[in-house]
């Protein structure tokens, strides 16, 4: 009951390293898909959401 809602993992992969070009436009292909199906959410909405569930 004393911890955190969600798994804590330690990230495997640097956030920060640069992507290459190619990397890049399929993050933004994937992106534009998923804005396409409406599989996404907003980020004001995620906020939004954790504020009333954790706040």
């Amino acid at each position: 009951m004393n911890g955190f809602p969600f798994e804590i993992k330690r990230a495997t992969a640097n956030p920060y390293e640069s992507l290459t070009e190619h990397e890049i436009l399929d993050k933004l292909e994937k992106s534009r898909e998923h804005a396409e199906q409406g599989t996404y959410k907003d980020a004001a909405e995620v906020s939004r959401d954790k504020r009333a569930k954790y706040v």
